[in-house]
């Protein structure tokens, strides 16, 4: 985390519609003693936490799943930024419910399923985030509402979503679980558009 880092926070459903806030969240500068930067951090953490309770997809917008499609409209919206460098962070349980991907949850996904499913989703991958890092993170994470995964079945749909990405750009990275506070890098449902400094 640098100052002057831009951060979107970004809910996505069907469709290749994402509900974009009308300004960025930017850091602070990150200066002063170790203590006082540490305290920045946080608070640029407590904010972006706080965003991600209270953003919501607009009224009307389909509730259904489309990852790859909120990928491809995330490539757009951050060819359309300036300069920078970009990191897009995914967080979803893996399971969309629309579109090439689409995945009964709970399904124990076999080597030739998953070869299957990426060669399915060719035409429906998104081909503007060449370059871009992608972190893909919370897969198989069961929600209230869901029955819970069994762990063989959570680690064959991390394994597709690996396949799809690395299908998607270079960069990529899947974690299986719920998204830790612990973890290093920013909220995984921000989609980084700049950062002034290292990515």
């Amino acid at each position: 985390m640098n100052g002057g880092d831009r951060y979107l926070i970004v809910p996505f459903a069907g469709e290749r519609f994402l509900s974009w806030p009308d300004q960025p969240l930017v850091a602070p500068p990150i200066r002063g003693t170790a203590k006082k930067q540490g305290e920045l951090r946080r608070a640029v953490i407590d904010c972006i936490e706080h965003s991600v309770r209270q953003t919501a997809l607009k009224k009307g917008v389909s509730r259904r799943t489309d990852v790859l499609g909120a990928l491809h409209a995330a490539g757009e919206q951050l060819a359309v930024e300036r300069g920078g460098a970009k990191d897009i962070y995914v967080a979803t349980d893996g399971y969309a419910s629309k579109g090439c991907a689409r995945l009964k949850i709970g399904k124990v996904l076999s080597d030739d399923d998953i070869a299957r499913i990426v060669e399915g989703c060719h035409a429906e991958l998104p081909r503007n985030l060449s370059g871009v890092p992608v972190h893909i993170v919370g897969i198989g994470t069961s929600s209230s509402k869901m029955r819970e995964a069994s762990p063989v079945a959570i680690a064959s749909v991390g394994r597709l979503w690996e396949a799809l990405c690395r299908q998607i750009t270079e960069t990529c990275s899947v974690r299986t679980g719920a998204p830790s506070g612990d973890a290093a890098d920013p909220s995984p449902q921000a989609t980084r558009p700049e950062r002034e400094g290292d990515t």
